[in-house]
């Protein structure tokens, strides 16, 4: 598969990923926009204020006492959060409690970051949908110039304090979110801007940027140490260990090896009758920029030339008996292969250098029940009722596998712009959901289909001018 197949793909997946977590969040719980909306409705234009001075006339907002006094008092997280805590409990490995206790400041966790968040998702729910009424062109200008609000830092901190309990934290946080002009800008990363003892941000680009990531991201670039340590446990290596010992494999984990003068580390290593597996885990963040995506090929190289020490040195009779003895495997000629195992999607089926690189998640399914779900039905990627071990030798192989028809899926597209006569155009792929579940149900066990839902798509299809047939 082409390298940009399998980011569209990757993009493609993770999307309807957070399609079905979405589905799964309890929505007649507490949610921030329906708080705010209720607000907008019952104070509307009383929250709303003009300023007029010699430089500027601008729009300001006044926000009542009980109101902030709501937020402060609220137990537990609005259905806003909760989506931003499982999708990235799946992404981290970790459950719950254990991301939002996370460190990442000397004295903050990723749970108060989802805290100074709400505020701004608050803010700029009130800002946006006041200001949209408020815009005409007697009060464009007015309004433009209401868009980015300017605090005094101290009293943010003070507004702040009424959705996190402590000084200390909100400083920290409103530091590490302050852009550092050592760093490259990236308003995603850093949306605040200092100015004297001022803060100047966007509040849409404060509460739509994905904080809980880009500071674990950002964190990486900075060096920052209280983020990266984490004791020695890589949390996709536990996953991708516990994943082959709970489906009845010998495996180990993290065993350092030297041989011929070389020194390594396996991550995870499988043992079958017939076949070992060596196992190289990265955990990458899914990349939203190119330089992360570059980093995600860098994991990749480094990867690989581990995987091929290590390889090297299990070809080597003399290492692999020794190995067997110090580890209790019975020793026999095996067959010796590879894997990459990524903790993002985007990457997933892509193959670099003759080696599979799969996506953690989607090994679990194939380990586990091998049920491939979905809206319009239900696959078995086992070849048998009981998952025998081909099967995951058939879902690392290069062969024709369910990860093989969703490629086969992707059509090609092509983006066009003109600039001072020259073209450029761009090669990239979408997902054609039609072929997807029909090359699923012709060659993967059907357990059920809903033909309802198949046909609006099909309907959709072609109401698109999109092609139906295989």
């Amino acid at each position: 598969m082409t390298f940009e197949k399998s980011i569209r793909l990757g993009f493609v997946n993770q999307l309807l990923q957070e399609s079905i977590l979405y589905t799964q969040v309890n929505t007649t719980s507490y949610s921030i926009l329906k708080a705010t909306q209720l607000v907008i409705d019952q104070l509307g234009e009383k929250i709303i204020k003009n300023v007029d001075n010699d430089k500027l006339s601008r729009y300001k907002f006044e926000l009542p006492v009980p109101l902030i006094t709501f937020f402060k008092e609220h137990e537990g997280f609005f259905d806003e959060e909760i989506m931003v805590i499982r999708n990235y409990s799946k992404e981290f490995m970790l459950e719950a409690n254990e991301l939002l206790l996370k460190p990442v400041t000397k004295n903050c966790t990723l749970s108060d970051v989802i805290l100074f968040q709400r505020f701004f998702i608050f803010i700029n729910q009130i800002m946006s949908t006041l200001l949209q009424k408020k815009m005409n062109k007697k009060n464009k200008e007015r309004v433009i110039n209401s868009l980015i609000p300017s605090f005094n830092k101290d009293r943010l901190i003070g507004i702040l304090e009424n959705f996190i309990d402590d000084k200390n934290k909100i400083n920290e946080l409103i530091d590490i979110f302050t852009y550092e002009k050592s760093y490259k800008l990236d308003l995603l990363y850093t949306p605040f801007l200092g100015a004297s003892n001022c803060i100047v941000f966007s509040s849409m680009l404060v509460s739509k940027s994905n904080l809980l990531r880009n500071i674990i991201a950002y964190s990486y670039l900075s060096k920052n140490q209280i983020v990266n340590n984490s004791n020695g446990l890589d949390p996709l290596v536990n996953k991708c260990y516990k994943l082959f010992i709970d489906a009845g494999y010998t495996t180990l984990k993290n065993k350092k090896y030297s041989q011929n003068g070389s020194k390594g580390e396996i991550d995870v290593l499988v043992i079958h009758d017939n076949d070992i597996i060596l196992i190289e885990c990265k955990s990458p963040l899914s990349p939203v920029n190119n330089f992360e995506l570059r980093s995600s090929i860098d994991h990749i190289e480094k990867a690989n030339k581990q995987l091929d020490l290590s390889k090297s040195a299990f070809l080597d009779d003399s290492f692999y008996k020794s190995f067997c003895k110090q580890n209790n495997i019975h020793y026999k000629n095996r067959e010796i292969k590879t894997c990459i195992v990524f903790g993002n999607r985007l990457l997933n089926g892509y193959k670099n250098s003759s080696r599979p690189i799969r996506y953690i998640h989607e090994l679990g399914m194939v380990l586990d029940d091998g049920i491939i779900r979905s809206s319009v039905g239900s696959w078995s990627v086992w070849e048998s009722d009981t998952f025998q071990h081909q099967d995951l030798l058939n879902y690392l192989s290069d062969e024709k596998t369910f990860i093989h028809y969703m490629q086969d899926s992707m059509e090609q597209r092509y983006v066009e712009m003109y600039v001072k006569g020259k073209k450029a155009r761009l090669e990239t792929y979408v997902l054609n959901q039609i072929k997807v579940f029909e090359l699923f149900d012709k060659n993967l066990k059907i357990i059920n289909k809903d033909e309802k839902i198949r046909n609006d798509i099909r309907l959709e299809f072609k109401e698109q001018g999109m092609s139906t047939d295989l």
